[in-house]
């Protein structure tokens, strides 16, 4: 998702096991020609209002929180970002929602990826029935300006947006 948004997360980034540079040229080179992670639909969302792509529904058929958000990104390697971190339910499907949308003043400024895991405490969330229910996203600092909302996209057909969280 760092590459995704166009986030430079040097620390995440640097697990990936090559040179930074190298991954770098060869993310402009893929994002330029829409190929592998570029190529599909989640690529293109970034800059869409919210409700262009997605259809909203009520907050009652997901739950979630946010954990962290945090400054990422270096003036001299790239723009300021935030990472966020949290975890989400989705009620109406019984898992974990497919992935996560963060919004600003109702257009999509960030993506995350679901499946780090959590520990829940069954006998508070009977409902939950695995713990990879975590995810990590980015949200575009230069395009965030204001109150972000965090949204779980649940796997409807077409997918639905239910809010989670708000931050600052």
């Amino acid at each position: 998702m760092a590459l995704l948004t166009g986030v430079h997360d040097w620390e995440q980034l640097s697990f990936v096991g090559v040179k930074l540079s190298y991954l770098m040229s060869e993310a402009s080179y893929l994002q330029r020609d829409r190929l592998s992670i570029y190529s599909g639909d989640v690529y293109s969302q970034l800059g869409k209002p919210l409700e262009s792509v997605f259809r909203l529904v009520s907050p009652d058929e997901c739950t979630g929180g946010l954990e962290s958000s945090e400054n990422v990104g270096d003036a001299g390697k790239g723009p300021p970002a935030l990472r966020i971190t949290g975890w989400a339910w989705d009620y109406k499907h019984r898992r974990p929602p497919s992935r996560i949308v963060a919004a600003t003043g109702g257009v999509i400024t960030g993506l995350g990826a679901m499946g780090d895991w959590r520990p829940t405490d069954n006998a508070i969330h009977l409902w939950v029935t695995t713990n990879y229910i975590g995810y990590t996203g980015y949200v575009q600092q230069g395009r965030a300006s204001g109150q972000v909302e965090i949204y779980a996209i649940l796997r409807s057909n077409p997918a639905t947006a239910c809010l989670i969280a708000t931050a600052k």
